[in-house]
């Protein structure tokens, strides 16, 4: 058995203060992004958001950690073998796509993954695959139409309305919309949230060319979604106290994370 939550996550405490690198790199603008708190890894977000009210991707970590950097290797560089039977290799992997393209690698080789105690059924592990199959799909195309594009795999997603954030996580009870504005960005693009749903319904390859030209799904669309392979600072006082009064709730969870620095 495989059990997602034994899973090593990389968590870096960092003085705010040196943050961005960069801020020529900014993206004007401010943005909503959501937590969903009771999932198996929303408490690893508010751990971060807590400690420096930032939100970073893994290549962005890679950036300016050496010691991270050291044995690190892009979800960009794996091979699409390496995404199927191996969970990306030694990739750093956001949450979500740690969910499905993990999950789904173990799935593959005949592995049974677990949610804590409870084994996973027939139709969730058949999800996972499906769903991992398509975000594969997705990073093909990506190399091939937009390889200077941040990838869906190791990106923080953000959108320009709470609707999209809402849609993005099925209006989930437990999720927290919050108000962040990016502060650097190795990598950014903004795609058309429908073309990725409308491929779920029709897999034609002409919806993730769609997506990964930038078109819009019809006039005045109001489902853009922005990837951002960077620095998210969360600017939302209300949002970040009622995230940090969690703190001593998250401290007494049992949580595997590497010792931070």
């Amino acid at each position: 058995m495989i059990d997602l939550k034994s899973i090593n996550l990389y968590r870096r405490i960092i003085d705010q203060n040196k943050f961005p690198l960069d801020s020529s790199r900014s993206i004007p603008g401010l943005y909503y992004h959501g937590v969903i708190l009771s999932g198996e890894y929303g408490w690893y977000a508010v751990l971060n958001i807590s400690e420096s009210g930032m939100l970073q991707s893994p290549n962005y970590i890679a950036y300016w950690d050496s010691d991270f950097a050291s044995d690190y290797k892009s979800i960009r560089d794996a091979k699409i073998s390496e995404l199927k039977y191996n969970g990306g290799g030694s990739g750093g992997l956001t949450p979500t796509a740690l969910h499905y393209i993990y999950a789904a690698s173990c799935i593959r080789l005949g592995f049974h993954p677990e949610k804590g105690s409870n084994k996973l059924t027939k139709r969730q592990e058949e999800h996972i695959v499906k769903r991992s199959n398509i975000e594969i799909k997705f990073e093909i195309e990506r190399r091939r139409i937009a390889s200077n594009a941040p990838s869906r795999l190791d990106s923080l997603f953000i959108a320009d309305n709470k609707d999209i954030i809402c849609k993005m996580f099925d209006n989930h009870p437990d999720l927290l919309i919050l108000k962040v504005k990016i502060a650097e960005a190795l990598r950014f693009i903004k795609v058309d949230s429908a073309w990725y749903s409308e491929y779920w319904k029709n897999r034609s390859k002409k919806y993730i060319k769609r997506y990964w030209m930038s078109k819009p799904y019809k006039e005045n669309t109001d489902s853009w979604e922005y990837l951002v392979d960077g620095l998210l600072v969360v600017d939302d006082p209300e949002g970040l106290e009622w995230i940090r009064s969690r703190r001593e709730e998250l401290d007494q969870e049992n949580v595997n994370l590497e010792p931070s620095i």
